[in-house]
């Protein structure tokens, strides 16, 4: 049995979020995710089933908007970089 996670998500740059773009990339992945638009840097919050990796969804993301991404996991105070 598995598990949902929460993941913060932000970007280095500014970036044109397209929400149709990404909803169409990411279906395969059966996630929830939210784009924070008032943010001072990009950030969208994931959730997901542990089926998937964060690696797996922020390479499709990366392929999309490729600026400098962090995560963290929802909540924490230590942010990771992905490269």
């Amino acid at each position: 049995m598995g598990f949902y996670t929460n993941y913060e998500v932000e970007f280095s740059d500014s970036i044109e979020w397209d929400d149709d773009v990404v909803k169409r990339s990411l279906e395969s992945f059966n996630l929830t995710y939210i784009y924070l638009r008032d943010m001072e840097l990009p950030r969208f919050i994931l959730c997901f089933y542990s089926q998937h990796t964060l690696k797996e969804i922020l390479e499709v993301i990366k392929l999309l908007y490729p600026a400098k991404m962090r995560y963290r996991i929802y909540n924490s105070e230590e942010w990771t970089p992905f490269t």
